[in-house]
């Protein structure tokens, strides 16, 4: 959740949505299903008016299983390391319309080390397999609450899924600890209706959960490959971990039907996919589409994030195979990032088919689950300061800029990035904090910015000042070195403040940049190309 967020106020808001959530279910799910006997059309899977069905009578019995305990209150089932629990095995023609599960477990990534699986009429491979808790919606193993058409997460780490799965014959739902941590509690629900016959034309649910850690270079990452039948692809929830900085989200999604030569639906980005823009700001969620998990609120390094789109509204269709795929690179199409290091991407498609058909790829071993950031080991003395902890006034006015656009050989930013205000104001104040375990001593430089729409500020340091008036206007986006002459940083606290203070009548805004600071050590190659600014009294 978002840390701006009061748990009173989240708590209001996942009530209304979850009660949103569940009109929206109205529209799409079973609950608009009613006898062939009583209406000329059957079995009609969208409706305008949801809430006219609801007097209608219905022609099922309704079934439960659950970890019950009929005989005291130990309503829970513990699944050993290893070991796996059925939680429903039923007997149709029926249909799963609601799951509920909760759980109590020390092992802190249970949500990704616990493998739920479904398997339909019998057969001996399963049509869903996920992480019980990607197939939840819930991205990274974290816990966090949201409500959509089809999932809701309720208070406290209560997961919900209203997919309607129906089956033929049979349908088994198990869980998988595949942890080497037991699961103390494990409390569920499965509600589902028994028909007397089937009612037509109704698909099998699959859900598959993938994962590339990291994206492959020069490819785009793939989060759905079927075929087999006649099916229509319902959505897709995507998690994403931040190698590097900069927006992850440029990428297109791009998807193939029926093997075409050109595919005939593709997208312009992938917050526009997941119906957000301009790089998103504050957590959302809505019953199609949103970004429920956003760990921090800029575009950082070894940053999390959740997206999801359920194309209840307009399923895309196919008639013998689908392939969804969506672009990753900085730019989307290059499908590569700084150095090579690309983002860590997961998901979990969910579709439907007329039969049950194998998942193309398996569920990767627990271990694996999990991405690891690999940390940029930076040169003793230099500290890039967009990592470090940061705040402004007014709140939300920084972030990590992603400079690629503006690179040249001899105009270059350490990573490719640098640390951004976007106020366009004369009255910001940034504080950014961090800790030193030893004394640094050396030179001290200052790499800047400078930009045609950049403003003039101030630098101080523990309460000292270092530029008292810095301008960051030029003609063209460039880096700028500031000797700040010989310097001592002392082991413990440090408080950098930054300070808006005007502007150049040339510059169009208020804006400025920083790059990093480096006291003594080794210069990088990049400040070799640089333009040095003069500061009178730098060197005292």
């Amino acid at each position: 959740m978002d840390g701006n967020k009061s748990p009173q106020n989240a708590f209001v808001k996942v009530c209304a949505l979850a009660a949103f959530a569940a009109i929206c279910c109205l529209i799409f799910s079973s609950c608009a299903r009613v006898s062939t006997n009583n209406t000329q059309g059957g079995y009609t899977p969208f409706s305008l008016s949801p809430l006219s069905s609801i007097p209608v009578l219905k022609d099922y019995q309704t079934m439960r299983s659950s970890s019950q305990d009929r005989m005291g209150n130990a309503d829970f089932k513990i699944i050993g390391a290893g070991e796996t629990l059925v939680i429903a095995d039923l007997q149709g023609p029926g249909e799963i319309t609601h799951i509920w599960v909760t759980i109590s477990s020390e092992d802190p990534k249970h949500l990704r080390n616990i493998a739920m699986r479904v398997y339909y009429d019998g057969n001996d491979f399963p049509s869903v397999e996920s992480p019980i808790g990607d197939f939840f919606g819930l991205g990274h193993g974290a816990y966090y609450y949201y409500g959509s058409a089809v999932q809701s997460i309720g208070t406290d780490n209560a997961m919900n899924s209203f997919w309607p799965m129906p089956f033929q014959k049979s349908a088994r739902i198990e869980a998988t600890n595949e942890s080497t941590i037991p699961v103390k509690a494990f409390y569920y629900y499965v509600d589902w209706r028994l028909f007397r016959t089937m009612p037509p034309n109704m698909g099998y649910f699959h859900a598959q959960y993938r994962q590339e850690f990291p994206c492959q270079s020069g490819k785009n990452y793939c989060f759905l490959e079927t075929s087999g039948g006649v099916g229509h692809f319902m959505g897709v929830n995507l998690s994403v971990h931040t190698q590097v900085s900069g927006w992850w989200g440029e990428g297109d999604d791009i998807f193939t039907i029926d093997g075409e030569q050109i595919p005939s639906i593709w997208g312009t980005g992938s917050e526009d996919y997941f119906c957000g823009a301009w790089c998103y700001g504050n957590t959302f969620y809505y019953p199609f589409f949103g970004m429920p998990y956003r760990k921090n609120l800029n575009q950082s390094q070894n940053n999390y994030w959740n997206v999801y789109r359920y194309h209840i509204e307009n399923p895309i269709a196919f008639s013998k195979s689908l392939k969804a795929e969506i672009e990753h690179g900085a730019l989307g199409f290059d499908n590569t990032r700084k150095g090579g290091r690309n983002n860590d991407y997961s998901s979990v498609a969910y579709w439907y088919m007329e039969k049950p058909v194998r998942l193309v790829g398996s569920l990767p071993p627990a271990g694996e689950r999990s991405p690891v950031y690999k940390e940029n080991i930076l040169p003793d003395g230099l500290f890039e300061l967009q990592y470090f902890d940061i705040s402004s006034n007014p709140p939300g006015i920084v972030d990590v800029q992603d400079l690629d656009f503006f690179i040249k050989p001899d105009k270059r930013w350490l990573n490719n990035d640098h640390l951004f205000c976007n106020h366009n104001t004369s009255d910001s104040v940034v504080q950014i904090r961090w800790n030193t375990d030893k004394v640094y001593s050396g030179e001290m430089i200052l790499v800047m910015t400078q930009a045609p729409d950049y403003g003039i500020i101030s630098l101080s340091l523990d309460g000292e000042d270092l530029l008292p008036n810095f301008n960051g206007y030029a003609a063209v986006v460039q880096p700028a070195l500031v000797n700040l002459g010989n310097r001592t940083l002392k082991a413990g606290n440090h408080t950098l403040v930054i300070q808006t203070r005007g502007k150049d009548e040339r510059s169009i805004r208020y804006l400025w940049g920083i790059d990093y600071m480096r006291i003594g050590g080794d210069a990088p190659e990049i400040e070799k190309d640089m333009i040095v600014i003069p500061i009178e009294g730098a060197n005292p």
